[in-house]
């Protein structure tokens, strides 16, 4: 009959071992979200940049245009 029941220590032991790895589990997946958040926000700031930028050339493109013709 012994043979079926776990010592308890073992049982505290796997019980630990399963707590820290979902804390450590929740950790990765939240860093994996704020990196994936700060991806987006550079991604965004360097599209407003290049489209600023387009803008700028494009609209001194025009006024060369204008002076020449």
């Amino acid at each position: 009959m012994a043979d079926y029941f776990l010592p308890v220590y073992v049982v505290i032991r796997g019980e630990k071992s399963r707590k820290e790895y979902a804390a450590l589990l929740q950790r990765h997946r939240a860093a994996v979200i704020i990196q994936k958040r700060m991806k987006t926000v550079l991604a965004r700031n360097r599209m407003k940049s290049i489209n600023g930028a387009a803008v700028v050339i494009q609209s001194c493109k025009n006024c060369v245009l204008e002076m020449q013709g």
